[in-house]
């Protein structure tokens, strides 16, 4: 393994999420998907999460076989990547997202 200092900012029942304090980098996971990315990124990968919660939440025909048990599908603004959730699984993922952003705020308040 590389000698990145990672400490973790934020777990629940879906997954956790994590920062590399000697490279800015946010490492997280949500359910079985492994995210690795600049900190940097963050914020539009939580807006798109965000901007499914709150206006545009994707309607697909929850009777064919390939959508049935995961409705939730969301495109992010990383190229060719679209993730599939239940309704607990989105859920919890936005949480996980939500108090990730709330932890790294509390965090920069501390050490500018």
């Amino acid at each position: 393994m590389d000698n990145h200092k990672i400490k973790i900012i934020h777990r629940n029942d879906f997954g956790w999420s994590a920062r590399c304090s000697c490279c800015d980098e946010i490492q997280m996971l949500l359910g079985n998907i492994y995210l690795k990315f600049p900190a940097g990124e963050l914020k539009g990968f939580i807006q798109s999460f965000q901007h499914l919660a709150h206006c545009c939440q994707v309607r697909v025909n929850r009777q064919h076989p390939l959508y049935a048990d995961r409705p939730y599908i969301i495109r992010t603004p990383i190229s060719n990547l679209l993730m599939m959730f239940s309704e607990e699984e989105y859920q919890e993922a936005l949480s996980l997202l939500e108090m990730t952003t709330h932890m790294l705020s509390v965090d920069n308040l501390f050490n500018p």
